[in-house]
């Protein structure tokens, strides 16, 4: 139950946690959209007192990351590395000192500037030899700066954590240059290395993935599990070294694993999602999923309709007897399954919805508005953002009714009693709780979950006839034909209204649920 701003209790252990939202500027730094952490107490004044400290110190924080937000041009300011790319800096550091000690001599030197050379390489090693033991990195601040910025092109902040691991790393990796210059100078053979495979890890990809496609945390996270699957099953792989038998052989675990063959085929088009921005960013030559084929019985439905006796028995169960569960959001409980039976929005869709989403036009009447502009709103794709109008028999249901008669502002939700989960979805407590409410009253067959709904819809528009092109728009499917038109919002109405007048659901009787009352305008 949250208590008061910022301060969130946890059910049965009592443990208060701290959430806040990262402003959108810095979600693609701090990498994250939600900061959800502990504060280790069931005691409320302690908890108070440690959300109060934790605030402070996370607006101290946000306000470093805001002057260190990378700028339009220049180099790229960072405040993280990860331990791969401090490694490949510093391989790729050595690599150039030598290559430049290799450029010195092939020019040839005389004996003064060879004796030269080597009095001020002497006295380097002991100054980096000395340093290493004591951990003192001030000697190579600005040359590591200087590489940063001419070689690598980033800006790394000196306060931070991974810049104290790197200047590290580089000091020892300048003594090793340093030794093997010396080495030269008494004759001795020390060849310049060969660059190693790059070595991207999967997170940081999974990171850059994310931050191209604004994946949300929930859809990050189902990724990255992905890719842990993948690393137990081969341990130390990175994008650059993951080859096509690699995937075969994960493919294969998971078959053995029965796993179902729709989920294995899920998280194929997943790894393939990321690796093919590894590939756009020239990081890999060709995508190791390319010709990886999903295990034989992915094309069985994992997701089907509700039959209409389905229909008949969840609609006459005790939420649309009076009956409005907590668990549920209230009236969240009856209106999300009706709005999806008629509309075929996904579940996130309606739990997002607020009163300004609800829109009257003139003269074709009433509309959903389906969209991600809002404080955390989201929507799967582009496509997603649409209008839908709202179906007669919602009318007759009262649903106008419910949304006229809230006492609310324009920006509030319509379901207030929905409850965020960690993930900060409005829809994901109420995903649970659909799932043991559908069993609890006889639908047992896991493949009908609340996206049959939108199958249903699906299957209902194609009985009435409604065109392919109008029931994707209406949906949020992408579809090449109205892509412009739709991806700009601007698809007409009139045809939309149109289509939603022919839908009907052969055999289902639903009268139960009207009200006698004309919604209201």
């Amino acid at each position: 139950m949250k208590t008061q701003t910022n301060l969130v209790r946890r059910k049965p252990s009592g443990m208060y946690y701290f959430r806040a939202r990262v402003p959108a500027l810095l979600v693609s730094v701090l990498g994250k959209e939600v900061i959800y952490d502990s504060l280790k107490t069931t005691n409320k004044s302690e908890a108070t007192a440690a959300a109060a400290k934790r605030r402070h110190e996370l607006q101290q924080e946000l306000d470093r990351l805001k002057q260190a937000t990378p700028d339009k041009l220049g180099v790229q300011k960072r405040l993280f590395l990860s331990d791969d790319e401090a490694r490949a800096i510093c391989e790729r550091y050595l690599v150039h000192t030598l290559k430049s000690d290799d450029d010195l001599r092939y020019e040839g030197m005389s004996v003064l500037s060879s004796d030269v050379y080597k009095d001020i390489l002497d006295s380097y090693a002991d100054t980096i030899t000395t340093s290493v033991v004591r951990g003192d990195t001030s000697v190579i601040t600005e040359p590591l700066a200087h590489y940063l910025r001419d070689h690598v092109g980033i800006e790394l902040d000196p306060t931070t954590l991974s810049y104290k691991k790197l200047a590290f790393e580089f000091l020892k990796t300048e003594a090793e240059a340093t030794r093997a210059r010396l080495a030269r100078q008494r004759g001795e053979h020390v060849k310049t290395p060969q660059l190693s495979i790059g070595r991207t890890s999967f997170d940081v990809l999974i990171a850059k993935w994310a931050g191209l496609t604004s994946a949300s945390p929930k859809t990050e996270k189902s990724f990255k599990a992905t890719f842990a699957e993948l690393s137990k099953i081969h341990p130390g792989l990175f994008v650059e070294t993951t080859s096509k038998a690699h995937i075969l052989q994960w493919r294969d675990a998971l078959m053995k694993d029965k796993q179902a063959a729709g989920t294995i085929e899920k998280k194929i088009t997943y790894l393939k999602a990321v690796f093919n921005v590894a590939l756009d960013n020239d990081v890999i030559t060709i995508n190791p999923l390319k010709g990886v084929k999903p295990p034989t019985g992915s094309d069985k439905k994992s997701r089907i309709p509700f039959s209409n006796e389905d229909l008949h028995t969840f609609f006459r169960s005790e939420v649309y007897t009076g009956f409005r569960p907590l668990g549920g959001g209230g009236e969240a409980a009856y209106w999300i399954p009706l709005l999806s039976l008629y509309s075929g929005a996904r579940l996130e869709e309606l739990a997002q919805l607020r009163r300004q989403d609800v829109k009257l036009d003139n003269p074709f009447g009433w509309y959903l508005k389906i969209t991600d502009t809002g404080e955390g709103a989201s929507l799967k794709s582009k496509s997603a953002r649409r209008s839908v109008p709202i179906h007669s028999e919602l009318h007759h249901f009262g649903f106008l009714e419910y949304v006229t008669g809230l006492n609310c502002s324009p920006e509030d939700f319509i379901f207030p009693d929905l409850k965020p989960d960690h993930f900060e979805d409005r829809g994901g407590n109420y995903s649970k709780w659909f799932g043991r409410y559908k069993r609890k009253v006889g639908i047992v067959d896991k493949r009908k979950v609340f996206h049959s709904f939108r199958h249903g819809f699906m299957d209902a528009c194609r009985e009435c006839a409604v065109p392919r092109e109008l029931r994707d728009v209406i949906v949020g499917h992408s579809n090449p034909t109205v892509a412009v038109e739709y991806g700009s919002g601007t698809y007409p109405l009139a045809p939309l209204f149109d289509a939603m007048t022919r839908v009907r659901y052969s055999g289902l009787d639903l009268t139960h649920l009207h009200r006698t009352q004309s919604p209201k305008a």
